[in-house]
């Protein structure tokens, strides 16, 4: 029948039985000290008496007690710190098996990246848009000799760092005039 009972169930189990082991050893302490406190009483009036061989079993019995009690106090602390000692493995490995579950989520993770294999594909493609862009130039000079820029009426640097200057300004307003600005290069770009 336990055959077919989760783990939980089980570790649920053994801690309930191990707290009525402790319970039980509580029981018999408490037991045990209401005889001790006969057995003194008993004692006490054998001494009050005077007889001898009464008084010498009552301490024989009280030691026999105190052992008992003690035996029974040394039960419980045992039965205690296997507890926590139960607990704290049970605690350890939950964290272990979570510490191998992420390595594996981790490992499927890196182990699908090929770095170098990545870098090669960009390189390739980085090598195909410079050939395409070589052969859109090559096509475009061959295609119609009047579309060619010449190197005059080419835009230079310099205009282009212009028209990104004002066109920040006029967006950030911070210049006064950039919209003039602006438009005085476009125009100036388009009479070239």
């Amino acid at each position: 029948m336990d055959l077919f009972i989760s783990k939980e169930k089980k570790a649920m189990k053994a801690r309930m039985a191990m707290r009525r082991g402790i319970a039980d050893l509580k029981r018999w302490e408490r037991s045990l000290e209401k005889k001790r406190a006969d057995m003194i009483r008993l004692g006490q009036e054998a001494k009050r008496q005077g007889i001898r061989d009464q008084y010498a079993l009552a301490l024989s019995g009280l030691k026999m007690i105190m052992a008992q009690i003690q035996r029974a106090k040394k039960m419980q602390l045992q039965l205690n710190l296997v507890e926590t000692m139960r607990d704290l493995s049970t605690i350890s490995s939950g964290f272990v098996g979570m510490m191998g579950k992420v390595g594996k989520e981790i490992e499927k993770v890196t182990g699908n990246v090929d770095f170098m294999k990545n870098q090669m594909k960009f390189e390739q493609g980085m090598m195909s848009i410079d050939d395409m862009m070589g052969q859109l130039e090559s096509f475009m000079d061959d295609a119609d000799p009047m579309l060619s820029v010449s190197q005059e009426q080419q835009i230079s640097d310099s205009d282009i760092e212009k028209m990104f200057d004002a066109t920040a300004s006029a967006e950030g307003a911070a210049t006064p005039g950039a919209k003039e600005l602006l438009e005085q290069i476009k125009t100036e770009m388009q009479s070239n």
